[in-house]
């Protein structure tokens, strides 16, 4: 609903199944990693000094907690949590990938070491998160592999309800923007996925 030439929004929705029941454990099952089609040229050489801003959205459902008051505290009123993490500037993605695993199984992650504005611990206190970066167009040329991941909620914590193989649905909103009217975020981004897709 927003694009212009220099305000850039991508979408994508889709399933990701949280946690899987092997045996008579529930472990964490998989994460999503996204390598978003990206304005690189754009950012690296037009606006490599520039403020660039990079905002990320994540919706998703949850199931309330069934029955019981005791089990009503925030960490276990959700059937799971859902979050994101965006590749660092100088990161790999061998690892990128180690990073987001590591944390998979970490319940709380307060974000320090990003540039998050909001940060983690502010951002986990609902299903719907959003977040933003302010950098350098050569900062965020880099920047474009994101992966959304589970946490944990009731769905692994309460196996006798038989939820922990339930697939989650979820939406992805990113956008990139600079306040110069002149350039053109679009048009490239637009260029690749139309490339990418046969007709």
């Amino acid at each position: 609903m927003e694009c212009a030439a220099n305000r850039l929004t991508l979408i994508a929705e889709n399933y990701l199944q949280p946690f899987a029941q092997i045996g008579s454990n529930i472990r964490t099952n998989e994460y999503h990693l996204y390598q978003i089609p990206w304005p690189v040229a754009v950012l690296s050489d037009v606006l490599s000094d520039a403020d660039v801003k990079l905002k990320v959205t994540l919706s998703y459902y949850i199931e309330p907690n069934p029955g019981n008051k005791q089990y009503a505290s925030n960490f276990q009123y959700f059937s799971h949590s859902l979050d994101f993490k965006v590749i660092r500037p100088t990161e790999d993605i061998d690892a990128f990938r180690r990073r987001v695993s590591s944390e998979n199984e970490q319940a709380e992650y307060d974000g320090t070491q990003e540039p998050w504005v909001l940060k983690e611990v502010v951002r986990n206190r609902g299903s719907i998160k959003k977040d933003f970066i302010i950098a350098s167009g050569a900062d965020l040329s880099t920047r474009n592999i994101i992966a959304i991941y589970p946490k944990n909620g009731w769905y692994r914590t309460r196996k006798k309800l038989g939820r922990a193989n339930s697939e989650v649905r979820y939406s992805l909103i990113i956008s990139l923007e600079t306040q110069q009217l002149d350039v053109d975020l679009y048009t490239p981004v637009q260029n690749a996925i139309l490339t990418a897709i046969p007709v």
